[in-house]
């Protein structure tokens, strides 16, 4: 995609934003059916600006989830399909989840460590996922990762006992890194597979790859308990209501602008480097409200918003930030 046509769509893809205020960003989670239809996933993903959106809106959620499949992975697509998945369930979740996994282990191949000699891990929270849906063909995908990622560790053996010999710092940190990351993923999915009780885990596999791995990681076991670190997007304890001077049908019909305490709410986030932005489903939303000056100078403040009979909004806080 040429350089102009990724201009044309980010200019379109701001006319599903309801702007009211200065810089009041308002978006309706239905909408984002119609941008990913029209622009694709990754376009709609990167809308919610990484907030969590199957705590407000499940349907839109699975049918987002759908889509993967005729959707390019990336990052943002990947993140929203395993926080989904760590917290909902629907019949196709399993097959999707075979296939994501399907497609990183062919893309191992292509890989290649960056500037620091680090390779992709495989994180925790996508193998949970997959055994918490898993199926009767999740066991022989986890063992074609794992013989993926045993495969290409033979491509940097040599370095990494060629480390052994070298006194720089900086250099062994780069010869070991790749031989390592390998080791560690093959480490991992043998974890994911011991879960699922399967008879291809032997106490010599774990051992080979466990003997390579840090300290930091030697200690670090997959948890099936552990979730995905999103619940607080979720939070039930109320902080405060405001009472509105209208009533209102949905979030999206509230006038942010001519209301006296949603005024004095933004009051400090109108500067040019500040962000006031709602995501919502009918009476449900998320306010997001910001200041980033520098990379170390900022603040801002997150909630969980309800509106209750028409004229009380609720506000959940979910976190403050200071940087």
């Amino acid at each position: 995609m040429n350089i102009l046509k990724k201009i044309l769509i980010l200019s379109l893809l701001i006319l599903f934003f309801k702007a009211r205020g200065q810089d009041l960003e308002i978006l309706n989670t239905q909408d984002l059916i119609s941008v990913s239809n029209n622009y694709g996933l990754d376009s709609a993903i990167r809308l919610t600006r990484g907030i969590p959106i199957y705590y407000i809106d499940s349907i839109t959620s699975q049918v987002l989830i759908k889509q993967i499949e005729y959707n390019k992975f990336d990052e943002n697509i990947e993140a929203f399909l395993i926080g989904f998945s760590l917290h909902s369930n629907f019949s196709e979740l399993s097959n999707i989840l075979n296939n994501f996994f399907e497609f990183k282990q062919k893309h191992v191949i292509d890989c290649l460590p960056d500037n620091f000699g680090d390779l992709p891990r495989i994180s925790d929270d996508a193998l949970i996922a997959l055994i918490e849906h898993s199926n009767k063909k999740t066991e022989a995908i986890l063992i074609n990762y794992y013989n993926t990622w045993k495969e290409k560790s033979i491509l940097y053996e040599s370095d990494y006992i060629k480390a052994k010999k070298v006194s720089d710092k900086i250099i062994i940190s780069k010869l070991i890194a790749p031989f390592h990351d390998c080791n560690l993923n093959c480490y991992k999915i043998l974890q994911a597979l011991n879960l699922l009780k399967s008879d291809f885990v032997d106490t010599i596999k774990l051992k080979k790859h466990y003997e390579i791995l840090d300290d930091y990681y030697k200690n670090m076991l997959l948890d099936k308990t552990s979730k995905y670190a999103d619940s607080d997007y979720n939070n039930q304890k109320e902080s405060k209501t405001l009472i509105l001077n209208k009533s209102y049908n949905s979030i999206g019909e509230i006038d942010f602008n001519n209301e006296p305490e949603l005024i004095k709410l933004q009051k400090g986030y109108n500067k040019s480097f500040c962000w006031k932005f709602i995501m919502y489903n009918k009476n449900l939303g998320y306010f997001d409200l910001g200041c980033q000056s520098a990379p170390l100078a900022g603040s801002g403040i997150f909630y969980k918003i309800e509106l209750v009979n028409k004229n009380r909004l609720k506000f959940f806080l979910i976190h403050i930030w200071i940087s």
